[in-house]
């Protein structure tokens, strides 16, 4: 049966503790109350000792009254403040011994023990006033009085001597049942807990395995078990919790790893083919560079060709122009002549026709560079702006120099500089005009030769 759902292990140790310290704390209350009544039990063997004392005094202290009494019958001057002490002693006893008894026989007896005390008393004190000495018969009478006395007084000693005995037998009844009740409140404490420390130790064990047991099971790399049960709110229960909750994220990263593997092998054959790709592309871009510079080249050298063959073909024309006229002339000599002249002039006129296609390509080249040209001269007339705005901002600074005074010198001198170097930048800017200029006018004269040269062709 579970008593109580504790949230910590040290709780529950503390809760077991707390059941064995409260069945001890029963069994000492009652064995305080038992002791209690022991107490009281002894309290009382004291009382009725005590009572059966005082029921012997009265005894005795009749005893010595009848002794001064007696002490008239031998002449002797007998001492009766004294007796007169023994009787108010007597009085006290019997007053005390008459709040103390409440049977029927000792009420009686009480009573018998006052009423005959007094008729002691009132009898020996007219002898002692009138100082007679009592006759035989009433000495006859106080013994009969004084054994009267005696008995009654020995019945009420025995009475409380009685109570005594049976207080006495209750306290040794209690005492006995203080160790009864003692030994069996011990062993109940034991028993229960003990109980309960054995169910605690076994749910403890079963927990502590079937956690060992599963992380084994998890160290191990198996990941698919049961979870563990999460009964209770205490650190094993939390433990068994964290643990599933471990167990759970492990199954989903290493889903996730999987996954994530998955796609990394994809990505990376994928990869692999865009840098194959890449490598391919670079090859086309190389081999295209490669092309483009072979192409440069290549005209570079169709220019020089042209030029030769510029020279060749009119080397070729003026020959050829020669060999008409002579042909012409010697008209008669050779008609073979005239055929070859006819071929060399075909001939002639192919290559002028090529020497034309790359003349025309020449002079695009050519109208493509005093583009360049004219560009860079109007960003050269740009500069030119620029450097009439610096002039305009090196005067305002040399105009608030002068405003300023003092104040204003290093405002001066930095005008100073910004001036200098617009000077510096308008010579270089003019001297790259001029050289623009004169590649301009060499790059005309060359268009305007070129276009000459290919009309007359």
């Amino acid at each position: 049966m579970e008593i109580i759902r504790l949230r910590t292990i040290r709780s529950k140790l503390l809760s077991i503790l707390l059941v064995l310290t409260f069945c001890f704390l029963i069994g000492f209350l009652i064995i305080f109350v038992l002791l209690q009544n022991a107490s009281s039990q002894t309290d009382e063997i004291g009382f009725w000792n005590e009572l059966a004392r005082d029921a012997q005094e009265t005894t005795t202290t009749f005893q010595q009254k009848y002794i001064i009494v007696t002490e008239l019958t031998e002449g002797e001057d007998p001492n009766f403040n004294e007796y007169i002490a023994l009787s108010e002693q007597m009085n006290e006893l019997t007053s005390t011994l008459s709040e103390h008894v409440d049977g029927r026989e000792e009420v009686t007896s009480v009573n018998r023990l006052e009423m005959l005390n007094q008729m002691f008393d009132t009898r020996m004190s007219s002898y002692i006033e009138s100082g007679t000495i009592p006759s035989e018969q009433t000495w006859q009478g106080f013994e009969f009085l004084s054994s009267e006395i005696m008995d009654h007084a020995n019945i009420l000693e025995d009475h409380f001597l009685v109570q005594a005995e049976h207080a006495s037998t209750e306290s040794f009844e209690s005492i006995r049942s203080i160790g009864v009740v003692a030994i069996i409140v011990s062993i109940v404490a034991t028993v229960i807990a003990g109980s309960i420390f054995y169910r605690f130790t076994t749910r403890m064990t079963s927990k502590i395995k079937r956690l060992s047991t599963r992380a084994s099971t998890i160290a191990s790399g198996n990941l698919d078990g049961s979870p563990l049960p999460e009964d209770g709110n205490d650190e094993l229960s939390k433990l068994s919790e964290d643990l599933n909750e471990m167990n759970r994220h492990l199954a989903g990263t290493m889903s996730n790893m999987t996954t994530a593997s998955r796609s990394l092998s994809s990505s990376s054959q994928e990869l692999a083919a865009a840098v194959q790709q890449v490598n391919a592309g670079s090859t086309d871009i190389a081999s295209s560079v490669q092309e483009i510079s072979d192409v440069q080249t290549s005209l570079n050298e169709h220019i020089q060709q042209s030029n030769t063959r510029f020279t060749t073909v009119h080397d070729n024309l003026q020959n050829t122009y020669t060999e008409v006229q002579y042909v012409l002339q010697t008209n008669d000599e050779s008609n073979n002549k005239v055929a070859v002249g006819k071929e060399n002039l075909e001939r002639s006129l192919q290559k002028m026709q090529a020497i034309k296609n790359q003349h025309e390509q020449t002079e695009k080249t050519i109208q493509l560079a005093k583009q360049s040209s004219d560009q860079v001269i109007t960003i050269i007339n740009h500069i030119y702006d620029v450097n009439s705005q610096t002039r305009l901002l090196s005067l305002n600074a040399n105009i608030e120099s002068a405003r300023t005074k003092q104040s204003g010198e290093g405002f001066l001198v930095v005008a100073k500089q910004i001036r200098d170097l617009a000077d510096e930048s308008e010579q270089s800017s003019k001297l790259i005009s001029k050289t623009l200029k004169e590649m301009n006018d060499k790059i005309d004269n060359t268009i305007t030769q070129t276009t000459i040269s290919k009309k007359t062709n």
